[in-house]
């Protein structure tokens, strides 16, 4: 009985861990496709929308932003 617990514990904290964490792209575009890019990590969901939108925001902030430029969060 003791084995059946353990196994089911393992079996449960694996699938919660694996659900949590995945990988996602964030894939930016510009008018000019020399400036499209993607970039690909494994983070929960939240950090992953959070990351592409500062991919976003950057293109604000720089001397001369990219026209035409969007980040679109893509799960794989």
């Amino acid at each position: 009985m003791k084995t059946n617990i353990s196994f089911y514990f393992i079996l449960l904290t694996a699938l919660v861990f694996s659900s949590c964490r995945k990988a996602y792209t964030c894939a930016c575009t510009a008018d000019d496709p020399v400036h499209n890019v993607s970039f690909t990590a494994e983070m929960t969901k939240s950090a992953a929308e959070d990351w592409c939108v500062d991919l976003d925001i950057e293109n604000i902030f720089r001397e001369e932003p990219i026209e035409g430029w969007r980040c679109d969060l893509k799960e794989i």
